[in-house]
């Protein structure tokens, strides 16, 4: 066992029921990972009431398979230290401390878009006043394998998708310093819960403490880390104003902060900011230079080496484009103003591409956002179908226009022939099927993809275009028949409304008339042709 000089001391545990939450952690090691291509089967509707982790995705059945029968093993020889890195495959991560936030699991949940098999390493030192045999409570979304003093005690591997699962460990604590470290592994597949939690059940009191290098003084580090805790936004909104993180406490000299800011459909950019000495509020930006969305800021600052990063979010929006007097524009000059909307304040993707060629903007512009949108929907992320649904719209558009050459829209084809468009398709991905606006978002895109090449073969499934369509028609009728006889499953979303419109509305003004209707009442196509 290798032990530390430097130690600060975090949190003392009390004497029972209390969590091990203080840990240096390593980043998390990811690798896209590619699985045996299969279909699935299942109601769209069940997980709505036996849980939305009732579908498994094929892929998690060999992914787990293949852990269990292997043994983890730790790629480190010493213990490590705040600012050191550790590699696994192709990906490199650091350590630093973890802050709980006042949470009890060690935690970094997230969302994946691709099957992305993911790993981390924690490492603390538990110091107890006696020898005893201790029991403390596992609990875990993913699989824990964890060693004390450099002996494997557990290598627990439930894997259960989203629900955690518990066990019991039996370990023999030293008097003295203890050390402990944790290798956390799982198979992320779209929204990803993943955490543990380590609970001490005996009488003794224990402490936590983690090792710092020569250049943080502990005092510092917990004194920052507290000036964190009592940090907020002042409102859970901002209209047309200044972005601001007050702190209860002004800073006795100049902080520097790293920001970086995300969305749940767009990637990570960064800023830096500074709070200078004796201010309390340190600003963010103005909601001019932000997408309109609720964003998420990780807000962190350096300690000697150990960085203090928290999460904050907040809902941004401009009223820049709010109409002055909405009763005296028309419906058409309406509709302009919310495509600028898009057009200048949305989240670069596809509909926003094509939000700025409808106002005037760059074409190139457009093009790059446009060709960005194709890489998410050729590596099937998750929601690749709310975006595949506007390059419809997009070709019956511009397609002949001259905007673009041939090899563009070579690129947008192959895009569509390529895609998997339902769950009878073999496939490797963990896109969302089991849903009331993705059934609908991935037969509409079924649908209008065979109707535009129906002498093409799709190369996903074998089939020709014209064999989808038909397959579409049925599938939309269904869900039109079931929509009918039980009203949306999804009536009170916010979120899921708007990605029904936007099946509805290209089926309004893209289908043709359903050939499977012909012998079938009105009413069971009336809904998307003539809506």
């Amino acid at each position: 066992m290798i032990t530390h000089s430097n130690y600060a001391a975090y949190a003392p545990l009390q004497l029972r029921h209390q969590v091990i939450n203080r840990w240096l952690i390593s980043g998390i090691l990811t690798r896209n990972v590619r699985f045996e291509p299969m279909t699935m089967e299942g109601d769209i509707n069940d997980w709505l009431i036996k849980g939305f982790s009732i579908h498994e995705n094929p892929c998690r059945k060999e992914f787990v398979d293949a852990r269990r029968s292997s043994s983890p093993e730790l790629p480190f020889t010493q213990a490590p230290v705040i600012g050191d890195t550790v590699s696994l495959w192709s990906s490199e991560a650091n350590w630093d401390i973890y802050f709980p936030w006042g949470n009890s699991r060690v935690e970094e949940s997230g969302f994946y878009y691709v099957p992305t098999h993911m790993l981390r390493y924690a490492y603390t030192v538990v110091e107890s006043p006696t020898a005893h045999k201790a029991v403390f409570n596992l609990k875990t979304c993913g699989s824990v394998a964890l060693w004390v003093n450099g002996r494997q005690v557990c290598d627990f591997t439930p894997f259960t998708r989203n629900i955690e699962q518990k066990t019991q460990v039996e370990i023999e604590l030293a008097a003295g310093a203890n050390e402990f470290i944790v290798c956390h592994e799982d198979l992320a597949e779209r929204d990803t819960l993943y955490h543990y939690t380590l609970e001490y059940t005996g009488p003794e009191s224990l402490e936590i403490r983690i090792p710092l290098t020569e250049t943080e003084n502990a005092e510092a580090v917990l004194a920052m880390e507290d000036a964190f805790h009592r940090a907020y936004f002042p409102k859970d909104s901002v209209t047309d104003g200044e972005i601001t993180i007050q702190f209860e406490k002004p800073f006795a000299h100049p902080v520097s902060f790293d920001v970086s800011y995300s969305s749940f459909f767009s990637g990570k950019s960064t800023l830096k900011r500074e709070l200078g000495a004796g201010a309390t509020s340190l600003v963010l930006g103005h909601t001019d230079h932000f997408s309109i969305d609720y964003k998420y800021f990780e807000v962190s600052t350096v300690v000697g080496k150990a960085a203090v990063r928290k999460l904050f979010g907040i809902e941004l929006f401009n009223s820049s484009f709010q109409p002055k007097n909405s009763e005296a524009m028309t419906v058409k000059e309406r509709k302009q103003m919310a495509l600028g909307c898009v057009a200048a304040l949305g989240i670069p993707n596809i509909h926003t591409a094509i939000a700025n060629l409808k106002t005037g903007g760059s074409p190139e512009q457009s093009r790059g956002m446009i060709l960005n949108g194709l890489v998410g929907i050729q590596e099937r992320r998750d929601c690749a179908d709310f975006y595949l649904v506007a390059l419809f719209r997009f070709w019956k558009d511009y397609r002949d226009s001259g905007l673009y050459g041939e090899d563009f829209w070579a690129q947008v084809k192959e895009t569509m022939l390529g895609f998997r468009y339902w769950i009878d398709e073999p496939g490797d991905d963990v896109m969302w099927f089991f849903s009331e606006n993705h059934a609908l978002l991935f037969h509409t895109c079924q649908l209008l993809a065979g109707q535009l090449f129906p002498e093409d073969t799709f190369s996903n499934s074998g089939e020709t275009g014209a064999q989808r369509q038909a397959k579409a028609e049925l599938q939309l009728t269904d869900w039109f028949e079931r929509f009918l006889a039980e009203g949306l499953a999804e009536w009170n979303s916010s979120a899921y409304i708007p990605i029904d419109f936007l099946g509805l509305i290209q089926l309004y003004d893209l289908a043709e008339l359903p050939q499977c209707c012909a012998s079938r009442p009105r009413r069971l196509w009336i809904c998307y042709t003539d809506i």
